[in-house]
């Protein structure tokens, strides 16, 4: 019976491992287009502001 319950727990712990592995792997790459997407949504909203809502605001040299 011990034999078994060790087969079990190995088995579980495999299991775990894989998933672990698994959702590291999901997280890097969600994570990631999250992380490079706020620099580009940050230029373009900086870019926005100068073409459309400052622009009345720049004097002629």
């Amino acid at each position: 019976m011990d034999m078994n319950s060790d087969k079990g727990e190995s088995e579980e712990d495999e299991i775990k491992r894989y998933l672990k592995s698994a959702l590291i792997t999901t997280a890097r790459d969600v994570l990631s287009i999250l992380v490079t997407g706020v620099g580009v949504e940050r230029l373009f909203n900086s870019a926005r502001d100068i073409c459309h809502y400052r622009r009345g605001s720049l004097k002629p040299i």
